[in-house]
């Protein structure tokens, strides 16, 4: 009875293990090289909650219609969790930081300025966020038209 119920323990820290809420690490092939000039991001603010940034980290993801984004790692937990950010020329700014769920999907995502903006983990496969309406701008970065609002 006692192999019973130790094979049944087994099996259920398996299932447990396999249920964790973000992956080990978000390897991001754009913070694997040195940081130059134009990715670091501008010293005006962002609007809403201010994410602490190791702003040695931030890299320019896309500079499109008015709008710079820019990938940086947060202080706290730099290994799974990621911010993304959205400039706009007027000194207009949003963030929002966050983990990704193991699947690698639900990670940051903006919307401001008349558009919206996802952080996409490496090798996502975009097809169906493009059939949805989204743009590659960058391999970790898919943007749109914020529904019903009138882009900048």
């Amino acid at each position: 009875m006692k192999i019973k119920q130790i094979i049944a323990m087994a099996i259920g820290l398996t299932a447990l293990a396999g249920c964790s809420s973000a992956p080990e690490a978000l390897n991001f092939e754009l913070f694997n090289r040195d940081q130059v000039t134009a990715d670091r991001m501008p010293e005006y603010g962002v609007t809403g909650p201010k994410p602490t940034v190791d702003s040695t980290s931030s890299r320019l993801l896309a500079d499109r219609n008015d709008i710079r984004y820019f990938a940086a790692r947060t202080s706290e937990d730099p290994e799974k969790s990621v911010c993304l950010f959205a400039y706009a020329k007027d000194d207009q700014s949003v963030g929002a930081c966050g983990a990704y769920s193991k699947e690698g999907t639900n990670g940051p995502n903006v919307s401001n300025f008349g558009i919206e903006a996802k952080l996409l983990l490496d090798g996502t496969d975009t097809a169906s966020l493009e059939a949805e309406g989204w743009t590659v701008a960058h391999p970790n970065l898919v943007v749109r038209a914020q529904p019903g609002v009138q882009p900048k």
